[in-house]
């Protein structure tokens, strides 16, 4: 019995140590106006935490310098996509990021670059909201915006960052997201600024459709 509690308890450890975070499939309720016609819809959401001081209750991956970066395989598990007699008509990720030196009043008061890959390549981001005003770019190399900086007051945060993925998602059941700190010249190793940001989530929606 002893034995069995100190296995389980660095189980626990280890998954800790390492950031994994557990995340299940939902499925969402039906919308004509969003989803394609006679799809089936289910959502992911990842979640991870930085833990100690000072940010215990703040969650995220706090990149804190140029090379920085945050990796995380999507997997997707669920009975849509574990039956055969389903196949996959379009699906979206989006990257939820923090920036707590920005706020509505004063703006960002330190500026912060990057860049996401999806499978290890740049991406291009779609800009929805139309309290977003940067065009869709590519995700090689720039400026990191936040979910409050493009999200309507008052409504739920909306990720500044979201790809299509529907090719890569008719392929595989996985998928490989890694975001990266970068100095304001696209470098790692130069004099350039930097900034921090963190993070907060990563969250995948995928509609699937009984194969004809």
């Amino acid at each position: 019995m002893k034995k069995t509690a100190i296995f389980l308890f660095m189980v626990l450890f280890t998954f800790c140590t390492l950031g994994i975070a557990f995340a299940g499939s939902h499925y969402v309720e039906p919308n004509p106006k969003r989803d394609p016609p006679g799809s089936v819809h289910m959502a992911y959401e990842w979640e991870n935490f930085t833990p100690g001081k000072p940010n215990v209750h703040l969650p995220g991956a706090d990149l804190q310098g140029p090379g920085d970066s945050y990796r995380y395989t999507v997997i997707r598990d669920d009975k849509y996509a574990n039956n055969p007699d389903y196949e996959v008509v379009n699906a979206v990720v989006g990257v939820h990021i923090d920036d707590y030196d920005w706020s509505a009043e004063k703006g960002d008061t330190k500026q912060e670059w990057g860049k996401i890959l999806v499978d290890g390549k740049a991406s291009k981001y779609k800009a929805i909201l139309p309290t977003d005003k940067r065009k869709p770019g590519s995700s090689e190399f720039m400026e990191i915006i936040s979910d409050a900086e493009i999200t309507p007051k008052g409504r739920p945060l909306f990720p500044p960052y979201i790809f299509s993925i529907t090719n890569e998602m008719k392929k595989s059941k996985t998928l490989v997201m890694e975001i990266i700190n970068l100095r304001k010249d696209g470098s790692i190793n130069s004099n350039a600024p930097y900034g921090n940001f963190v993070v907060n989530r990563i969250g995948v929606h995928v509609w699937y459709k009984m194969k004809k």
